[in-house]
């Protein structure tokens, strides 16, 4: 899209600029994870061709340095990187709660009449069936299950057994058995 924008419908003239797009994309910080791409693959935030023309730390001549102290220095930048991956995890698992909160929000989790609480016996659609082509006497549920909790991302469950299922269910997803 971003090709596209640059060339200004111009459709021979995409290669000069897809270098470009790529890098961008690469170095913008993304909503969810709140880092760029770049940063998460290499641990530090790129040098942008601009910090060239601007003395900055990222560019600037390190001399009188011993190996010890570059060492050091590198090791220090290595050592956040666990750190700035576990952010991003959080900040991407708030984010998918946030945009699951939102869609249950604008679109009901199922008819009144077919209300599902603590306790109920219920089975799942199986999503990945959805995009299957041929698959229309496959069986699309799985279970029985035991509804756990009922939250605002939708069905906590549990096996017959008792054993915690993992991550919630869509309500849209959840059928009473």
């Amino acid at each position: 899209d971003a090709v596209r924008k640059m060339t200004e419908g111009k459709r021979g003239d995409w290669y000069r600029f897809f270098s470009m797009a790529l890098w961008s994309i690469r170095v913008t910080i993304n909503r969810a994870t709140g880092y760029s791409p770049y940063e998460l693959c290499f641990g530090q935030e790129p040098v942008l061709p601009m910090e060239f023309l601007i003395e900055s730390f990222a560019v600037i001549e390190w001399r009188d340095m011993t190996t010890q102290e570059l060492l050091e220095a590198r090791f220090r930048i290595l050592e956040r990187k666990p750190e700035d991956l576990q952010l991003a995890r959080e900040r991407i698992e708030r984010a998918r709660e946030q945009r699951a909160n939102q869609f249950n929000r604008e679109h009901r989790l199922r008819p009144d009449s077919e209300s599902i609480e603590e306790g109920d016996m219920v089975i799942v659609r199986d999503s990945k069936l959805d995009t299957i082509a041929g698959g229309k006497l496959r069986w699309r549920y799985f279970g029985p299950f035991w509804v756990f909790a009922k939250g605002e991302s939708g069905y906590w469950l549990t096996e017959m057994d008792g054993t915690r299922i993992r991550k919630p269910f869509q309500g849209s997803r959840v059928k009473l058995y």
